[in-house]
């Protein structure tokens, strides 16, 4: 499945903003409503959509329900870590 340009750009902001210390991507969700021009419940789905295809794989500091968009880190922030293959894929080489 190819991602479309909303998705392939939430992919650069997680590469762009990956902590190697943390091993985590920090993600304000408001602050990516802005910066995408999405409300929540699409942004939700196209992390959905990068973790379904194998680019990003969800923190276990969740608070939500285990699985559900709400558990990417607790109510203030989203916290993911690219995969291999969405590091390549956001370099243009996956």
């Amino acid at each position: 499945m190819a991602l479309n340009t909303r998705q392939r750009m939430l992919l650069h902001l997680i590469v762009r903003r990956f902590d190697r210390e943390a091993n985590a991507t920090y993600l304000d969700p408001v602050i990516l409503e802005e910066e995408l021009d999405a409300g929540l419940p699409e942004l939700a789905e196209d992390i959905d959509v990068l973790e379904a295809e194998g680019y990003v794989e969800r923190s276990q500091m969740g608070s939500g329900e285990p699985g559900s968009a709400a558990d990417l880190g607790g109510e203030d922030s989203w916290v993911l870590t690219p995969t291999d293959k969405g590091i390549l894929a956001a370099m243009g080489l996956g």
